[in-house]
């Protein structure tokens, strides 16, 4: 996803000194954008409690990796340690 024009632009994905960087409130955003559909769907007709917790634990998930990647997008894109080299 982040390797298109597209997603790079809404992630605020820049370079500097050799790195490519994204901001974190521009991915935060889109995170949470992305998880809107979701989100409605689980309270409509009636509210879906563990669903809406699933999304919202994805959210922390992900927020979670791009902090862990130090918000530069090779660490982010790069395969989990565990598929390395599969």
């Amino acid at each position: 996803m982040a390797r298109t024009p597209e997603v790079r632009w809404l992630i605020g994905a820049h370079d500097h000194d050799g790195v490519t960087w994204f901001g974190r409130e521009h991915y935060l955003r889109l995170i949470w954008w992305m998880s809107l559909a979701d989100l409605m769907a689980a309270a409509h007709p009636k509210p879906d409690l563990a669903r809406t917790r699933a999304i919202g634990e994805r959210i922390a998930e992900l927020a979670r990796e791009a902090e862990a990647s130090g918000y530069r997008l090779d660490r982010m894109l790069a395969p989990p340690p565990s598929r390395r080299g599969a």
